[in-house]
């Protein structure tokens, strides 16, 4: 279906350059903790400098956060160059292929694709849990049933940050 898609989408706008990333792949590398460090250190320069060097006096040395934090900026660079996307892709278990979320994951990054005072604005502490955008509990309500699990209970744990986790 894509393929015929995007056939007819050449046909119709010759002169677009189409570059097609098939993500299974591309085989992109996991989120590390050494990249979640660099992100964080993004993240946190936008919101409050202090926090930031808190976060990169924590541990990451600067070539290895320099080395991880730049495959990210390369895969969301390539994202920004393009005028139009398609998203061929099936649905599974409720949800998208892993290596679909793997690649958003990479796309979504504070001070790369969206501003951290976007992500605060309207929400006390930045908490998206236990509001229309919480995708995590509909998803197990969802899902978790199918397998034999029916009483759910979610709690809601806010207000953690990498600072508190053990090394």
């Amino acid at each position: 279906v894509a393929k015929a898609f995007l056939d007819g989408y050449k046909m119709y706008y010759p002169e677009a350059e189409v570059a097609e990333l098939d993500l299974w792949e591309r085989n992109l590398p996991p989120f590390t903790a050494a990249r979640v460090q660099a992100r964080n250190a993004a993240f946190y320069s936008e919101v409050d400098a202090g926090l930031a060097e808190a976060v990169h006096d924590a541990g990451l040395a600067e070539a290895q956060a320099a080395s991880e934090w730049s495959e990210v900026e390369a895969i969301v660079a390539q994202f920004k160059d393009a005028d139009t996307y398609v998203f061929a892709t099936p649905m599974w278990n409720l949800g998208i292929p892993w290596e679909l979320k793997k690649y958003i994951d990479f796309l979504v990054q504070p001070a790369a694709t969206f501003s951290v005072k976007q992500l605060l604005c309207g929400q006390p502490g930045g908490l998206i849990t236990g509001t229309e955008k919480d995708y995590v509990s509909k998803y197990f309500s969802a899902i978790l049933p199918w397998i034999g699990l029916h009483d759910l209970r979610f709690f809601h744990i806010s207000g953690e940050t990498a600072l508190d986790w053990p090394a």
